[in-house]
């Protein structure tokens, strides 16, 4: 197989592409033929050497890919080889060949690309779960959403569609504001030039239910939802300044995600 190698921390020039023996597939694991591969802001950080998660160098990085299964393991059930799939890895995307557990495996519509399905477990399973596993949107509800332009600020918003009368704010430089609005955002703010707290305040005249925190330090700054709104059957009458923010760990074979739903300031955690 080949597989884009990070042989130290470095820009391009630390990448190198090698050939190595296929993998076998493992007792319940799946081997594919990759047809894409995902690259997310975590890859380009660790070939910088900035990502904790990253294995040491020389490694291959990679969490999610999209491909066609050849052969499987021991005990693996399925999906048939044939079948177009795609997959998470921990790590290890970046090649031609890949082999996972069968649970990490998801069949995919005969009319979806490789190249959309390899886009979708990073940022989409982020933003589902941040959106209604952790938050629970409802209809008549506000969403404010940093770095609305990102990749899972794009999935966000695109789910954020799925729920009728949901009122959704994002912040992204004025460039990109068009492509939030075609995304369903009916209000860009461009946190360049503006307070996006008071922005949202401004135009809402209480503040949002929900936000969806990418930024750290002095740019996370509370929006609140007033009390007026509480009593008024707000679902977050209890806890009205909510921040939601999801990550993703491996325990061995199996992903595992680690949620964290905490009050801001003036808050009270929920």
């Amino acid at each position: 197989m080949r597989a884009v190698w990070i042989t130290r921390p470095g820009g391009p020039g630390a990448l190198e592409v090698r050939e190595t023996a296929d993998p076998e597939p493992g007792p319940g694991q799946v081997r594919l033929r990759v047809r894409a591969a995902g690259l997310n802001f975590a890859e380009v950080m660790a070939a910088q050497g900035l990502y904790p998660d990253a294995p040491k160098p020389p490694c291959v990085v990679g969490y999610e890919v999209a491909g066609v299964v050849d052969a499987l393991g021991e005990r693996t059930p399925g999906p048939a080889a044939g079948s177009r799939v795609l997959a998470m890895t921990h790590f290890g995307g970046h090649a031609d060949v890949v082999c996972v557990p069968a649970e990490q495996v998801l069949r995919i519509p005969d009319a979806m690309s490789f190249e959309e399905a390899a886009a979708i477990p990073v940022n989409y399973l982020t933003a589902y779960h941040m959106l209604f596993r952790i938050a629970g949107v409802r209809p008549g509800e506000r969403v404010l959403v940093h770095m609305a332009a990102g990749g899972v600020g794009t999935a966000v918003l695109q789910l954020c569609s799925t729920v009728g009368d949901l009122e959704v704010f994002g912040t992204a430089s004025a460039a990109k504001h068009e492509a939030l609005r075609a995304e369903g955002c009916a209000h860009p703010i461009d946190y360049h030039a503006t307070d996006y707290a008071a922005e949202v305040r401004r135009r809402t005249g209480t503040g949002t239910h929900y936000m969806r925190q990418m930024l750290a330090g002095q740019a996370c700054r509370p929006v609140t939802v007033s009390a007026a709104a509480a009593k008024a059957g707000s679902p977050v009458a209890a806890c009205p300044r909510w921040q939601a923010s999801t990550s993703f760990t491996w325990c061995g074979s199996r992903l595992r995600t680690a949620a964290t739903v905490r009050s801001l300031p003036g808050g009270r955690a929920g």
